[in-house]
């Protein structure tokens, strides 16, 4: 029992950095962008400079990673949560518990909806 109460532990970590990483990597990715075309930088190059994940050091996530990506993963979700896992944590578990994954997920758009 207690295996799986960590395991629950871990899966909600993982999606809880997800998401406040995605929040802060699109609240620093609007700011540069602002700065960008502040400095005269045309629109469309402002938006390929923003994919370039140097620019965010400590928040960048590949577009299949971002909350909305996850969110709406479907049948991908475990492959995602794993590489995920691995991004966060350097290391991935050798399980994924779904259920408790998308139960999560749900919750936390209902309550980001609010």
């Amino acid at each position: 029992m207690a295996s799986d109460s960590l395991k629950q532990e871990r899966i909600i970590k993982l999606l809880t950095v997800l998401k406040e990483r995605d929040q802060q990597f699109q609240q620093d990715r609007q700011e540069l962008r602002a700065d960008f075309l502040v400095r005269g930088i045309c629109e469309k190059e402002v938006d390929g400079l923003l994919d370039d994940p140097s620019l965010f050091p400590k928040t960048w996530l590949p577009w299949h990673l971002r909350w909305d990506a996850i969110c709406s993963a479907g049948e991908n979700l475990a492959e995602l949560l794993l590489e995920a896992e691995k991004l966060v944590y350097g290391e991935t578990s050798a399980h994924i518990n779904l259920a408790q994954a998308r139960t999560f997920i749900t919750k936390s758009s209902q309550d980001g909806n609010k």
